[in-house]
């Protein structure tokens, strides 16, 4: 928290886990599988798409 004192402008969002899937299917995926550097940026697992599709039209309701 120290650090963030450094920031001019931060803040912290409560999401709900049933709101944010996505991130937390990451989170778990990386940490099972002990992957040390992000496959999220070199194209992602093929059940990411799906996932933000449906979680991206969740949100626009």
């Amino acid at each position: 928290v120290e650090r963030l004192r450094l920031f001019q402008d931060w803040s912290v969002n409560f999401i709900k886990n049933e709101r944010n899937l996505a991130a937390k299917s990451i989170a778990n995926s990386v940490t099972s599988d002990n992957r040390s550097q992000s496959y999220v940026a070199s194209g992602g697992p093929l059940w990411l798409n799906d996932l933000l599709i449906k979680e991206a039209s969740a949100t626009a309701l």
